[in-house]
C-alpha cells in the first residue's frame, strides 16, 4: 500500500507542483486549498502526513493542525508557511509538528521532510527492540529533530530581526552569545539530519532507484556542487574522466551524494593551494572511482575505523557528525560494490576508491 499524504495549500501552482514532486516519488497524494475540505477528509479517510499551509482562505492553518492532532494523532504534520515568526515556530512545537519548512518551498527539501516524517510514523507503529541499532536511531533522531528545528527558526529569527522595524536592540556581547547558539545549534541539527539519514539506509524502508546512468556527468554535477568550497581554498580539482560515456545502473542521487561526500572531506583535509584528483576507470564489468589528495593523510590503523558509525580521528580540528563516511559505506554496499581508503600515513595525503559493477 502506497503512503498517504494531503497537501492542504491554498496557491494552486505550488500545490500542483508538490502533488506532482510526491506522486513522482510513489506516494499516493491528495489535495485542497480548504482548511475544512483537509479537516473533513482527515476525518473519513487514513493519512501518513499532513503538508499544511497556516495561512488557508477559510480557516487559520493552526485549528487544522489542533484537529490532526485531536482525530488522527498518528498523522505527522509539516508546516508550510511564508509568514514565519517565533510565535508560530513556538506553537508549532507544541503541538509536535513533524518539520517547519519555509516559503518558498524548497521541493528537494520538501521531498525529504515527507519521505522521514513516513519512516518516523512508522517507527511509532511498531514495537521495536532497542538492540536494533538503525530503528533506536531513527527514533532518537525524530525525538531531537523537532525541538532543534524550532531552536534554529527561532535563532534565525532573533539575528536576523535587524532588518524588520521591531528591531530588537543586542550588546556586542548578547549577538556573539547568541551566534554561538547558533552555530551549535547547526551542529546539532547536522548530526540529527545524518543519524536519521544513517537509520533510514539501513532500514528495509529504504530502496534504491536504480537506472542506467551516465557516471562521468555524476561525477562531473559531484563537482560542480563543491566547486566554490575547493576556490574558497584555491585547492585544484583535476578531471582524469574517459570521453566516452561510462554507463552503469545506479541510483545516481546516492552515488553523487556519496562522491560529493568524498571531495567535500578532501577539501576539509587539505592544506590552501591543494589538489584534488578525481579519476574513473572500467575495469572489465566493473567501474572504479578515485578521489585521491595530498592533504593531511590517514594513519594506517585508522584506515578501517573511519567508516565506522561516528568514528572521527582524534587530533583533527575539522570535526563532522562522524557519520558522513558510514552512509558513503552504507550506499556502495546496497550498490553491491566496495568503498576504501589508502594512504602512506600522516601528511602523505589519501586515497579513496570506490568499484561499482555495470549492471545488477
Amino acid at each position: 500500500m502506497k503512503p498517504k499524504v494531503l497537501i492542504i495549500e491554498d496557491d494552486k501552482l505550488t500545490r500542483e507542483i508538490v502533488v506532482n514532486a510526491l506522486s513522482k516519488e510513489g506516494y499516493e497524494v491528495q489535495s485542497t486549498e480548504s482548511g475544512k475540505v483537509g479537516i473533513e477528509k482527515i476525518t473519513k479517510e487514513d493519512f501518513d502526513v499532513v503538508v499544511l499551509d497556516i495561512n488557508l482562505p477559510d480557516v487559520n492553518g493552526m485549528v487544522v493542525l489542533d484537529e490532526i492532532k485531536k482525530t488522527k494523532p498518528s498523522i505527522e504534520a509539516i508546516i508550510a508557511t511564508a509568514y514565519e515568526s517565533v510565535e508560530t515556530a513556538i506553537e508549532g512545537i507544541k503541538k509536535d509538528v513533524f518539520d517547519y519548512l519555509k516559503k518558498p518551498l524548497k521541493i528537494e527539501e520538501l521531498v525529504d521532510s515527507v519521505k522521514k516524517a513516513f519512516l518516523a510514523k512508522k517507527l511509532k507503529s511498531q514495537i521495536f527492540d532497542l538492540k536494533s541499532e538503525s530503528m533506536f536511531l531513527s527514533f532518537l533522531s525524530h525525538e531531537l529533530k523537532t525541538p532543534i528545528m524550532i531552536i534554529s527558526n527561532t535563532l534565525e529569527l532573533l539575528l536576523g530581526e535587524a532588518g524588520n522595524k521591531n528591531v530588537y536592540r543586542y550588546s556586542e556581547e548578547t549577538r556573539e552569545l547568541l551566534e554561538i547558539i547558533n552555530r551549535q545549534t547547526q551542529k546539532m541539527q547536522a548530526l540529527v539530519e545524518d543519524t536519521l539519514d544513517f537509520a533510514y539506509i539501513s532500514s528495509d524502508f529504504f530502496v534504491l532507484k536504480e537506472k542506467d546512468c551516465v557516471l562521468n556527468k555524476i561525477i562531473k554535477n559531484a563537482i560542480n556542487s563543491i566547486i566554490k568550497f575547493a576556490e574558497d581554498k584555491n585547492i585544484q580539482i583535476i578531471e582524469k574522466l574517459p570521453q566516452q560515456d561510462v554507463v552503469i545502473k545506479c541510483d545516481p542521487e546516492q552515488i553523487e551524494r556519496v562522491i560529493v561526500n568524498l571531495l567535500t572531506n578532501a577539501i576539509k583535509y587539505s592544506s590552501a593551494e591543494g589538489r584534488i584528483t578525481v579519476s574513473l576507470q572500467e575495469i572489465e564489468d566493473n567501474v572504479k572511482i578515485m578521489v585521491e589528495d595530498i592533504g593531511i593523510g590517514i594513519a594506517k590503523e585508522n584506515l578501517e575505523k573511519i567508516f565506522e558509525p561516528f568514528y572521527r580521528v582524534k587530533d583533527v580540528n575539522e570535526k563532522g557528525t562522524g557519520l558522513g563516511l558510514a552512509i558513503c559505506k552504507k550506499i556502495i554496499e546496497l550498490h553491491r560494490g566496495k568503498i576504501w581508503a589508502e594512504s602512506e600515513g600522516i601528511g602523505k595525503g589519501s586515497k579513496f576508491i570506490i568499484t561499482l559493477p555495470k549492471q545488477s
